[in-house]
């Protein structure tokens, strides 16, 4: 089971249990488990702030934004609006 981590304003981080520092680090059991947590905490995520979409992002290195040495997925719930007032509210770089 993967731990959660609840940022004040409704996006969440999931991390597994043992540290990886690339995802492609995980065992296929981590991977899967890491998934299925995303997908549980996303379907309430969705639910509990009444948005209509999620973002799941993983950055997977240096060169793709990865700044911490640890793979975690980030989960932001996105409600209908335009793509401008959903970046408003959180910045990608908040997460990196």
């Amino acid at each position: 089971m993967s731990s959660i981590e609840q940022y004040a304003f409704g996006p969440f981080k999931i991390d597994p249990r043992r540290d990886a520092v690339r995802f492609g680090d995980l065992t296929a059991d981590e991977t899967r488990d890491l998934w299925l947590t995303a997908q549980t905490v996303g379907t309430q995520l969705e639910s509990y702030h009444k948005a209509s979409s999620l973002a799941f992002a993983i950055q997977d290195g240096p060169q793709a934004g990865q700044t911490v040495p640890h793979v975690h997925i980030h989960i932001v719930p996105r409600k209908a609006a335009s793509s401008e007032e959903n970046d408003g509210n959180v910045s990608w770089d908040f997460f990196c």
